[in-house]
This record gives structure tokens, sequence and C-alpha cells, in this order.
């Protein structure tokens, strides 16, 4: 690299490093990825695709990317924008379409979220499995998305060894453990109950469970929120196996937590059920107190709250993967 242009280097792969959010929602890559719409299983949203980086000898560790959208909308190709940086810095990226909570209530799953988890799960052993197609390292994943799918990459890093040696599928053989999950934006419970004692006021989840039930923030969603948190005790078998919360232990991957948002004041106003509640850092402290008392490992960023040892989602990332020394 000529001398001159280090220093300009280097500053762009700080700003990068220090940069509050891994990928944003708003545009497709410019780039065409490596492998297109590859099929991870029979349905036909079982699909992902794969950036590989064009320089260096790999085999290079993988961001496994998850899309938000509540798990009512959005897809691969628009939930992750910010690919070239990491690829220039030797890191792959998977990002993956799943069936969404319309798809799994008319194939009559229940709960609806069980085919989201499975199919993120699916993918992310797939993917190990295929590793050597793609000069991928499949050693060194870490899990990461926006909103609803970093839920989802929570539940990964959370839910520990899944893989079945005994399964006659090769797929579900493989591990599915991950290095580190990054959690942007993340709702940090599916239960009811934490959710309320977290953010006061806030709907979310009550979605995911029921086969027939209302969508995604039907009638403001207090009252559906309402009636979810009075039934606890009939889905809390299921929240205790879907929930991150519930899931964690001590022995979970490091996990980053990174919130756009500031934490609220006491001079703020009571929040509408908005952006501001289900993207407030609140999640992230209540994850974080819960996984200090569990002896897990968890970081947490927002505006004026910088994150110990790490200058981003960035660094966390490509720290995590080994890619830059930590």
């Amino acid at each position: 690299m000529p001398r001159l242009l280090l220093p300009y280097f280097l500053l762009a792969a700080l700003a990068f490093l220090s940069a509050g959010s891994a990928f944003a929602a708003d545009n497709p890559p410019k780039i065409p990825p490596t492998a297109a719409d590859v099929a991870y299983g029979p349905d036909p949203r079982q699909k992902l695709d794969v950036y590989v980086p064009t320089t260096g000898k790999g085999p290079f560790p993988i961001l496994f990317w998850i899309h938000g959208g509540g798990w009512f909308a959005g897809d691969k190709r628009n939930g992750c924008t910010n690919i070239p940086p990491y690829l220039d810095h030797g890191c792959a990226v998977v990002s993956v379409d799943y069936r969404l909570i319309a798809d799994a209530r008319a194939q009559k799953i229940c709960p609806p979220v069980a085919a989201v988890f499975a199919d993120n799960r699916r993918a992310l052993q797939f993917v190990r499995l295929h590793a050597a197609d793609w000069n991928l390292d499949p050693a060194h994943i870490v899990a990461a998305g926006g909103s609803a799918g970093s839920v989802s990459a929570l539940y990964l890093g959370c839910e520990g060894e899944q893989a079945n040696p005994q399964s006659p599928d090769p797929v579900q053989r493989v591990s599915t453990k991950v290095s580190g999950v990054c959690a942007e934006n993340a709702q940090g419970s599916l239960d009811p109950q934490r959710i309320h004692e977290w953010l006061p006021g806030c709907a979310y989840a009550y979605w995911a469970f029921e086969s027939d039930g209302p969508t995604l923030f039907t009638d403001g969603g207090l009252p559906s929120f309402n009636k979810f948190l009075a039934e606890r005790e009939k889905w809390l078998p299921e929240i205790k196996k879907y929930s991150p919360d519930w899931l964690l232990t001590k022995n979970a991957p490091p996990i980053y937590f990174s919130f756009g948002l500031p934490l609220p004041t006491p001079d703020t106003k009571p929040w509408p059920h908005s952006d501001a509640l289900v993207h407030c850092p609140l999640w992230g402290v209540g994850f974080q107190k819960l996984a200090r008392q569990i002896g897990a490992t968890c970081y947490l960023q927002y505006p004026g709250h910088p994150a110990e040892k790490y200058r981003g989602e960035a660094d966390f990332i490509l720290q995590t993967l080994g890619i830059i020394p930590k």
C-alpha cells in the first residue's frame, strides 16, 4: 500500500470500527452476492446469500446476519447494506431469509416463532456444513441481526449446542455453536412479565406465540399484549423454550447489545408504542443485568454509553472473529 494512502485507510478503518450500526436496513447492498438464493431447506423462504471477500486466502470467518421486521416483514437483501467494509477486512457475510410468522401460521406451526428460529438454526448449520464450498471458516461465526433478527441471533447464541449426531439429515448433525452474538436494537425477552418489568407500556412478542392471534401491533399493541401477559402461565413452557433470557447460561458466547436511541430520562414524556419502546436500550440494560447475575458475558452500547472494551459493533465482530487483535 502506498505510504501516502495509509493514513486515509487507517482513518476509514477506525471510522468503520467505531460505527454504531453493523448494518442499515434501507437499501439492498450495491454488490452482488458470491452465491445468491442458496436453498438451505425445501421451503421457498429458506434461502440465503453468501458474500465472500475477493482478496485474501481464507478460509474467511463469517458474519451470519438475520434481518429484522418483527418476523412479519423484511428480507435478506434489504436487511443488510454495510457489507463491503466487512469484506475488505476479510470477513465473509451470510444473509438469511426465513419463514415469517404468517408462513408459520399458514403451516399451522405453534408457536409460530418456532419456525423462525428453526430456520435460522438450520441456515447456520447449512453454512457450517458447506463452508468449504465458499472457502469459509466454520469455526469462527458471529450471529448478528437487527431488531427481531437480533432476537433470533440471541436465540442461537443462548440455546446452546443443538447438533443431533443421530439425525439422518446431515445438516442437523452439524454444530450450532457461535463465537459471539451482536444484537442491534434487540428485544432481549419474549416473556411478557419480564417485558412489563423492563419496559412498562411496551407491547411486544404476543404475535410470536398464538397461531391464530393478532398480527403485528394490531389494536395498537397494548390490549393484545395485556391478554398475553394475563395468559402467561399458559404460555410459560413455550416462553422458556424460545425466549433468550430464559435460555441464557454462563456458557453463552459473548453478547454485544447496541442501540441507536438514548436511555429515557426522568423528563421523558410517556412514550406511545413506537420505536422508542421497541428499540429502547432498557432492553439491553435488563438483559445485561440478568447476564451478570448468571455469569454470562454481555456488553451494552447506546448513545452516551460506550461498551466496555469495544469501539462499536464492527470492532466487537471483527475481534470476536479473530480478524483484528483483541
